[in-house]
């Protein structure tokens, strides 16, 4: 968690600004976190006004409102298990992505209420798919995105490379995918929200803030995250500077890792 080197490499753009300014010859303190998020933000509301603040989670508590989501909704505490890797950059990505994260908290909440009525939520899981592996991709090119949906990924990671560095932006959201890249293995996938954005070339889109408002308008239509196959898979190593292997054109030749996908039908229907 503290190797400020893994921190420097391009996965970790949104946070870094964030990472370099804790503490890094000990541990990160709730008192940090909390002075990081008032540093930055002044204050943060979540979907239900409550100021959002982190704190301590030392034993699971049973209680309805006590649980994560619902604590997060109805008192705007999120917790945070004492020097969890997981937890510290979880409440770092609501520093990053404050909107973002106050529409998911609220939508968990409605699904988990949902579950309690029906005993499954399929827009439920999506967000958690999104809230722990999510990958938000901008792109000024349908074509780009196409080869995304169609699981060509030497023609995007390869073939395309300099288009793909011009006209499509990766930028991680989750934080359990955050976590996953501190030590990269193979296997590692993003589950992406695709986003056909002409603005991204003016650079301006890029920026952490305008993505979070984009995103977070974005996850509260229904309709755009209904369910998990909402979301595409993206075996993120493939991104050029973010595995060492991603120089090596042979690397994309490995379909354990750049899999095939789904039927060639199914692709096709989603991709319209």
């Amino acid at each position: 968690m503290y190797d400020v080197d893994k921190f420097n490499s391009p996965p970790f753009d949104p946070l870094r600004g964030l990472f370099q300014k804790l503490p890094q010859s000990r541990l990160v303190s709730l008192d940090d976190l909390n002075v990081l998020l008032e540093t930055v933000h002044g204050k943060i509301l979540n979907s239900n006004g409550q100021p959002v603040t982190f704190v301590c989670q030392t034993k699971k508590n049973r209680k309805f409102e006590e649980t994560f989501e619902p604590r997060a909704f109805l008192k705007g505490e999120v917790l945070v298990r004492p020097n969890n890797c997981h937890d510290i950059l979880n409440a770092l990505v609501w520093i990053a992505f404050p909107k973002t994260k106050a529409v998911i908290n609220h939508q968990q909440y409605l699904a988990i209420l949902d579950r309690a009525r029906s005993n499954r939520s399929p827009r439920g899981d999506a967000l958690t798919l999104f809230d722990e592996d999510g990958v938000i991709v901008f792109s000024t090119s349908l074509e780009l995105i196409k080869l995304v949906r169609t699981f060509r990924w030497k023609d995007l990671f390869w073939k395309n490379r300099r288009k793909l560095m011009c006209e499509m932006k990766f930028i991680i959201f989750g934080h359990a995918l955050y976590e996953k890249m501190l030590s990269p293995r193979l296997g590692v996938t993003g589950k992406s929200i695709l986003i056909y954005h002409p603005a991204l070339a003016e650079k301006k889109i890029a920026e952490l803030k305008n993505v979070d408002t984009i995103l977070s308008s974005y996850i509260l239509e229904p309709k755009k995250l209904s369910h998990g196959r909402a979301l595409s898979p993206v075996p993120i190593l493939g991104l050029p500077g973010w595995y060492p292997e991603s120089d090596n054109e042979t690397f994309y030749d490995n379909i354990n890792y750049f899999r095939l996908g789904r039927t060639k039908k199914k692709v096709e229907k989603e991709a319209l």
